[in-house]
C-alpha cells in the first residue's frame, strides 16, 4: 500500500497517511471530548492535590491515613482514563484539523505534555501516594513522605494548565518546514 499522496495536477506530494479533515459536528464533538476529558483530568489532580495537602498538614494520623486512601482511589480510578482520553482526542484533533501532529511548536509541546503525563502520572503518581498511606500507619510521619506527592501532584497540575494555556494561546509558530524535511531524512 502506497502511502505517497497526489496533487489535484498528478504530481506526488508528501509522503503519509492521508487522514480525512474533520468537519462540523464531528469536530465539535471531539473538541468537546477533548475539552472535557481535559477538565477532568484537572479536577482530578487537584482533588487529588486538595487529599494529599490534608495528608501534609493534618496532626491526626488517622486523618491523613483516610486522606491518603482517599487521594490513591480517586488517582487508581480516574487518572489513567481521563489521561488517555486527553491524549487519544488531542492526537484525533491534531491529525484531523489545520494544526497537525507536527506542524506547530505548541502541538508538539502539548503531545510531549500528554505523553509525560501518561507515563509519570499513570506509572507513578498511585504508588506515590500509596507510600505516603503507608507512611501515615507510622505517626508522625516523615516530611518527605508527605511532600512527595504534594510536590508532584502540583506538577502534573502546572503542566496541565500550560497544556490549556498552549490551546489557547497557541504560541511560537509553525515548525520550519526545512527542520520537518530533515527530521523525516533522518528517521529514514
Amino acid at each position: 500500500m502506497s502511502t505517497t499522496r497526489t496533487t489535484t495536477t498528478g504530481t506526488p506530494s508528501r509522503p503519509g497517511i492521508r487522514i480525512t479533515p474533520l468537519h462540523g459536528t464531528v469536530r465539535h464533538v471531539w473538541q468537546i471530548t477533548h475539552i472535557t476529558a481535559a477538565v477532568g483530568w484537572l479536577g482530578i489532580l487537584l482533588s487529588t492535590l486538595a487529599l494529599c495537602m490534608i495528608g501534609l498538614f493534618t496532626a491526626s494520623q488517622a486523618r491523613a491515613r483516610t486522606a491518603y486512601d482517599a487521594a490513591v482511589m480517586v488517582a487508581d480510578t480516574f487518572f489513567a482514563p481521563a489521561t488517555l482520553l486527553a491524549l487519544l482526542t488531542g492526537l484525533v484533533l491534531a491529525l484531523g484539523t489545520k494544526w497537525g501532529l507536527f506542524r506547530f511548536y505548541w502541538v508538539v509541546v502539548k503531545l510531549v505534555i500528554g505523553l509525560a503525563m501518561v507515563v509519570a502520572g499513570t506509572m507513578t503518581l498511585g504508588s506515590t501516594i500509596e507510600q505516603s498511606a503507608g507512611a501515615a500507619g507510622s505517626w508522625p510521619m516523615e516530611y518527605g513522605a508527605r511532600i512527595g506527592p504534594v510536590g508532584m501532584i502540583a506538577v502534573l497540575a502546572l503542566l496541565t494548565l500550560f497544556a490549556l494555556v498552549l490551546s489557547v494561546v497557541k504560541p511560537w509558530g509553525r515548525v520550519s518546514n526545512r527542520t520537518r524535511t530533515v527530521n523525516a531524512k533522518e528517521s529514514a
